[in-house]
């Protein structure tokens, strides 16, 4: 469902006559039983393929070579091993993590009971509403009310008082309101990356490969769970706006919306060291140059 689409829902159910409202108030249920939006399946949430481009490969490797000693540390803990003679295996392998960039919201229209207080003037001793003599309540005190009759007794005196009052309207049915709305980048372990967003605006715009006839096969390895990966992402999100009002009677709805799903392949470098019998693997960000001990 589009913005326009859920705002022009919201706006028919504020406008609604009594007749509709009372409509609403029977098709309610539970808060399992009025599922709608695309959130609820994350099969039918097509998502946009996009591949980051790393830096030149000289300048990741450059990053590699300050770092290999750090790889046989633990062996040689006291003098440490000397840099010439770890010597890089081969070519550096290209690596992808699987990065999701996820947006929606949830929406829930509920029924619950309220109750008012509804403030007079002062000089009010007695009101009738809707044909019926309603009981006046005296503000004696935060921690003290004093209940009042719509006749003259021992009371009066509090009432020419005219000090404040209020009547009560119990039995109330509300209809109510609750949204959340969020945005996250998630890694393929479900972990939240929130810096990642950060390093996309300073990247620019990456390639897109939705619009791709054919990918490789190293490309199309990194798709083959995708569905599974996704339907974790959908579950973060969930969990983090989808929440049950804290008081209601009925669900009139319950709405989950996912806005944008992005997957975005980020590039990693894995360099093979050798030192003597030793051999160690050096990962390295192929966007940011940083250095990790093991990809997900």
């Amino acid at each position: 469902m589009g913005e326009e689409e859920r705002f022009q829902e919201i706006k028919w159910l504020l406008n609604a006559t009594i007749e509709e409202f009372d409509s609403f108030l029977k098709s309610a249920g539970g808060f399992e039983d009025v599922k709608v939006g695309n959130g609820w399946d994350p099969s039918k949430v097509p998502y946009f393929l996009y591949l980051l481009s790393a830096m030149p490969i000289s300048e990741v490797t450059e990053i590699a070579e300050k770092k290999k000693i750090e790889l046989f540390r633990s062996v040689f803990w006291v003098l440490g091993p000397r840099r010439e003679k770890i010597e890089m295996i081969g070519e550096p392998k290209t690596k992808f993590m699987r990065m999701w960039e996820i947006e929606g919201c949830h929406e829930c229209f509920f029924f619950r009971n309220g109750s008012y207080h509804l403030k007079v003037k002062n000089d009010v001793v007695a009101m009738e509403v809707e044909g019926k003599l309603r009981n006046l309540v005296v503000e004696v005190s935060s921690s003290q009310n004093q209940t009042l009759g719509t006749g003259l007794d021992e009371k009066t005196s509090e009432l020419l008082a005219q000090k404040p009052k209020y009547f009560a309207i119990d039995d109330v049915m509300e209809l109510a309101y609750q949204s959340r709305r969020a945005h996250l980048f998630v890694d393929e372990t479900g972990a939240e990356i929130r810096e990642f967003g950060t390093l996309l605006d300073k990247r620019g715009k990456p390639e897109s490969l939705s619009d791709r006839i054919a990918l490789d096969d190293m490309l199309k390895g990194y798709l083959r769970d995708a569905i599974e990966k996704k339907k974790a992402v959908f579950e973060k999100l969930r969990s983090k706006i989808v929440k049950p009002p804290e008081s209601f009677n009925k669900i009139v709805s319950n709405r989950f919306e996912v806005t944008r799903l992005n997957l975005f392949l980020v590039p990693f470098y894995v360099y093979q060291y050798r030192y003597g019998e030793k051999m160690k693997e050096l990962n390295v960000n192929g966007l940011t140059g940083e250095v990790i001990e093991q990809l997900p």
